[in-house]
């Protein structure tokens, strides 16, 4: 009688199978994951800056326009930059709720992101406030790991730099990490 599979030969080929997953599991959380490409599919045009407070000259508003090109590139994910004064407080509890109320009123959809930046001088101290918002696509290309890092970075800039030297700073610190997905 001719047997096609011996009664043993599940199991070494069950234990074969469970140890490849378990080598490929251990590599992917010593290399840091996989990482696969992604991309949004975010509207060009909301690349933009709405300088509400004039904080910025031409010339850096032209950095910081090639900058979010930059992101756009690598992402797909639009970037707006808008800069406020500090009145917000009058009407908002917190700058985050501002800046996601001002993110969907002004059209962006769930694959971009919006810097909002207030400042002001009080007694010849400038007082700054900022919030990133993203909507919930931008984490097929932003992980939050970048976002954070982005964050810290982006606040340590501030502390020695302006604006436009801060946010290249922030954004140089996880241009070779965009829009790379660690699964």
């Amino acid at each position: 009688e001719y047997v096609l599979f011996p009664d043993n030969f599940f199991t070494p080929l069950i234990f074969i199978t469970f140890h490849m997953i378990f080598m490929l599991w251990g590599f992917c959380a010593e290399s840091g994951g996989l990482i696969v490409g992604t991309k949004v599919s975010g509207n060009r045009q909301r690349i933009f800056i709405e300088d509400r407070q004039e904080l910025l000259n031409n010339q850096e508003e032209a950095e910081i326009i090639e900058l979010f090109e930059d992101v756009y590139e690598k992402t797909g994910m639009p970037v707006t930059l808008y800069t406020d004064d500090l009145l917000w407080r009058q009407r908002y509890d917190s700058l985050e709720v501002y800046s996601e109320e001002l993110y969907y009123s002004i059209g962006i959809e769930e694959d971009a992101m919006i810097i909002l930046f207030t400042q002001d001088n009080v007694n010849g101290f400038d007082d700054w406030y900022y919030d990133m918002y993203c909507g919930d696509d931008t984490l097929k290309c932003f992980p939050d790991r970048e976002f954070d890092k982005l964050l810290d970075n982006f606040h340590n800039g501030m502390a020695r730099q302006d604006l436009t030297q801060a946010l290249k700073y922030a954004w140089g610190s996880i241009m070779d990490d965009l829009g790379k997905k660690r699964l």
